[in-house]
C-alpha cells in the first residue's frame, strides 16, 4: 500500500524513476549475493534521537559512508545522540528496521524531526531508496532529492 502511495507522490512531483523488486536487502553485499543489479548509489538512513527523545535526526547517506556521530552532535548542539529502536522508528517514520529511507518521510511525523543528507548522495547521479518496504528499490536522479524534501516540507540540511 505505501509503495503505491510513494510512487504516486513521485509521479505527482514529475520525478522519473525505476523500480527494482528484490529479496530483502539488509547489508552492503546483499544485492551482489542475490544477483540484484541496481545500477545506482544505494543509500542507508539512520534515525537518531537526543537523550530525552524530544528530537529526532534522520541521516541519509551512501551505503558505503559511515555516519560521524560526533560531528552530528556538534551540528545539532546535542550532547549525546543514540540510534533509535524499532518502536521509535515505527512511531516517527511509520517504517520498520531495514526499510527506512528518504521515501519514509512521506509518512513521517515531522514535528520534531531534522533530516541530514550527505553531500555525496546529493551529487551521486542515480540513487536508490526502499519505498518503505525492503523488497524493492526506487531509483531516480539524485538531483530530485531536494525536490522531494522541499515538497515534504521538512527541516533539512546537507551533511
Amino acid at each position: 500500500m505505501q509503495q503505491a502511495e510513494i510512487l504516486n507522490q513521485l509521479k505527482a512531483l514529475n520525478i522519473n524513476f525505476d523500480v527494482v523488486s528484490h529479496p530483502p536487502l539488509f547489508h552492503e553485499g546483499d544485492a551482489d549475493k542475490y544477483g540484484v543489479q541496481l545500477n545506482c548509489t544505494s543509500s542507508k538512513c539512520l534515525l537518531l534521537s537526543n537523550k530525552d527523545k524530544s528530537h529526532y535526526y534522520l541521516a541519509i547517506l551512501p551505503l558505503s559512508e559511515r555516519v560521524d556521530i560526533k560531528m552530528l552532535q556538534a551540528v545539532t548542539n546535542e550532547k549525546k545522540l543514540s540510534f533509535s529502536d524499532a518502536e521509535t522508528i515505527t512511531q516517527v517514520l511509520n517504517a520498520t528496521i531495514g526499510s527506512v529511507s528518504l521515501l519514509s518521510l512521506f509518512f513521517a511525523d515531522k514535528t520534531n524531526l531534522t533530516v541530514f543528507v550527505s553531500k555525496a548522495l546529493l551529487s551521486a547521479g542515480k540513487v536508490g531508496f526502499h519505498p518503505n518496504e525492503n523488497i524493492a528499490t526506487v531509483i531516480f536522479d539524485s538531483s530530485k532529492i531536494k525536490r522531494i524534501l522541499d515538497a515534504i516540507k521538512i527541516n533539512w540540511q546537507e551533511l
